[in-house]
């Protein structure tokens, strides 16, 4: 009862408590100077009065001026013994001064020694006591038993810089080093990496820490692999960077990132072909405030452009990048002009303006409705978007002279079978159909999936897995590709630098991944298992459903088999047959014709003759 109402007391209460504590003992070990001194039991007296109160304004002064209360009570560390220490030597000296030389009448000046050395011996036992018992109130509460993989300088430093942790009991250290094995670190037990399974579920391990920030990402990856199957949560230490950039602390640990999980390891840029396009140029990226779109603005303003026109229908989401683009531009001290509008890409008379009193050299094209079922269930508003801004760009582009612009596509455009991939194939063929335009270099860049991207599954199953479950898998066999939002981000731009005119680049995306493995691996390095027929007291559940309409069990990223290499092993780039620009604006019109008539049968029709041409 008494743990639990200090424990709801606040920070002022709690440091009155421990004075109020403080002042006693000093008392008491006053008392206690006396009994020592004269070798037999000494009741307080009146004249004892004055050096009461000198013994305890000096005492609360030393302890305040070394910061003793601003110490958190329910730890106790060398640290804190030490402050204590150093307030003790001036009190005892001060003290001592005043006793001995000035004399106090009435106390022996043997007090002057005894009582601080007692005074430390007493509020130091004190505070080592409090500690225990608070601990000890603590343990009961902790959740998690912890494993640190790494025995090495950073899983040390991470052991000493968390101390008494609430929310960790730290069990010991793992390592592959054969020679480290049964020995100690700090006090913790090194356990060999072929004997983690003995230590999980001896000493019921909820997490296992990889305390080894210096470790490339496939090294993580090799690790991860191997301790995934155990029924422990995985994360981090900070990266190098994110310690340096002083993003986080030693002490504080990371969630394991998607991309450990898949197990991609990204290819080196290439700094020229960043470059190209954007140094010293005036740049706009449509659908500035997407996922791809702002992770397209942090990788162009790392590349000194002269202005960046970021253009969002989305307030919120302009507002955003916005701040978040300035905030670079005062760290680097960046001298790119930034330019948020707010204009939808379908106000061709807006956009006229925007082309008319700026000098665009590049557009990076990712404003587009992607999300398959929501174009679904709104096919002319999602083909108005995808298909006619698009066209509203490329006019513009090609009437005043823009050098190059890059759309950027989707595996969802090949062998399209939803409204949403269709409309960015049309979007495709109306830049492919512009091949030999004289202003402009119309590229395009096709790639699946982006992790952590808006709507992804990613971020569905991290929700569903937070709030208990169940996961929701469309099908057992359903595979998408996936890649992290900067590598795509950085290849688009790399792709668009090596454009002709009219070219088709493919990112490639490695293997693809099967969705229902997925979700159980998030589970797994959650910390919890999966709950089926097989393992009724599993945590979480994954349920099986259909797929949704114009959904597609793979996906795929060529139309054709004439795929060729390029300067960049993670850029193809497909020759795939061009429309003519007459026919695609002849079937653009009737497409339009029946957008406008709000004609959702014939807009299906228009479509699919003219993805199928």
């Amino acid at each position: 009862m008494l743990k639990e109402i200090l424990q709801k007391l606040n920070r002022k209460q709690k440091i009155s408590i421990v004075i109020t504590a403080d002042v006693i003992a000093c008392l008491l070990a006053l008392w206690g100077s006396f009994i020592i001194r004269y070798e037999k039991i000494i009741y307080p007296k009146l004249e004892y009065f004055n050096v009461a109160i000198v013994s305890v304004s000096l005492f609360i002064f030393s302890l305040l001026l070394f910061g003793v209360y601003k110490e958190v009570f329910r730890y106790i560390r060398t640290n804190s013994i030490y402050l204590i220490f150093k307030s003790f030597l001036v009190y005892a000296f001060i003290f001592s001064f005043i006793v001995i030389f000035i004399r106090i009448d009435g106390v022996p000046r043997s007090i002057g020694i005894i009582h601080p050395v007692l005074s430390f011996i007493i509020i130091t036992l004190i505070r080592i006591l409090a500690a225990y018992i608070l601990s000890e109130s603590q343990i009961k509460i902790k959740k998690y038993n912890l494993l640190i993989y790494g025995a090495g300088n950073a899983g040390s430093n991470y052991v000493a810089s968390i101390g008494n942790s609430n929310e960790f009991n730290i069990i010991g250290f793992v390592d592959d080093k054969k020679d480290l094995e049964n020995q100690t670190l700090n006090g913790y037990r090194i356990f060999h990496s072929s004997k983690i399974d003995l230590a999980i579920k001896k000493y019921g391990i909820t997490h296992i820490l990889l305390a080894m920030p210096y470790l490339g990402l496939a090294e993580r990856v090799s690790i991860i692999n191997r301790i995934k199957k155990f029924s422990a949560k995985i994360v981090s230490l900070p990266s190098i960077d994110d310690l340096a950039l002083g993003k986080l602390k030693i002490n504080e640990v990371n969630e394991i990132d998607i991309n450990e999980l898949l197990g991609r390891v990204e290819v080196e840029s290439n700094s020229d072909l960043l470059s190209k396009n954007i140094q010293n140029q005036n740049i706009l990226v449509s659908g500035a405030g997407g996922s791809i779109g702002r992770e397209l603005c942090f990788q162009i303003i790392k590349k000194n452009p002269l202005n960046l026109i970021i253009l969002d229908h989305n307030e919120l989401s302009i507002f955003n990048i916005y701040n978040e683009l300035e905030q670079i531009k005062v760290e680097k001290s960046l001298n790119v002009r930034i330019k948020p509008i707010l204009c939808s890409i379908l106000d061709e008379k807006s956009l006229s303006e925007i082309f008319k009193n700026n000098t665009v050299h590049t557009v990076y094209h990712a404003a587009a409705y992607k999300h398959v079922d929501m174009v679904e269930r709104n096919i002319i508003s999602g083909v108005k978007n995808n298909v006619f801004g698009t066209l509203n760009l490329c006019d513009l582009s090609e009437k005043y002279k823009v050098k190059n612009f890059i759309l950027v596509s989707s595996d969802k455009a090949v062998n399209s079978t939803n409204i949403m991939g269709a409309s960015k194939r049309i979007s495709e063929m109306i830049l492919a159909s512009r091949h030999n335009s004289n202003n402009t270099v119309f590229s395009m860049v096709r790639f699946g999936n982006v992790l952590n991207s808006s709507g992804s599954v990613i971020t569905l199953f991290r929700d569903q897995i937070s709030k208990g479950g169940p996961v929701t898998v469309r099908d057992k066999k359903v595979t998408r590709y996936f890649m992290t939002i900067e590598e795509a981000a950085t290849l688009v731009i790399q792709a668009g630098a090596m454009a002709k005119g009219g070219d088709i680049f493919i990112l490639e995306m490695g293997k693809p991944i099967n969705i229902l493995d997925l979700a159980v691996r998030m589970i797994e390095l959650s910390g919890m298992k999966v709950r089926n027929e097989n393992n009724l007291s599993g945590d979480i559940e994954i349920e099986i459903t259909e797929l949704k309409s114009g959904e597609k069990m793979h996906e795929e990223l060529f139309l054709g088999k004439n795929i060729t290499k390029t300067l960049h092993p993670k850029i193809l780039k497909a020759d795939e047959s061009k429309i003519q620009l007459e026919t695609i604006n002849k079937n653009l019109k009737e497409l339009e014709y029946n957008i406008l008539n709000n004609n959702i049968s014939g807009t299906k029709d228009v479509i699919y003759k003219i993805i199928t041409q």
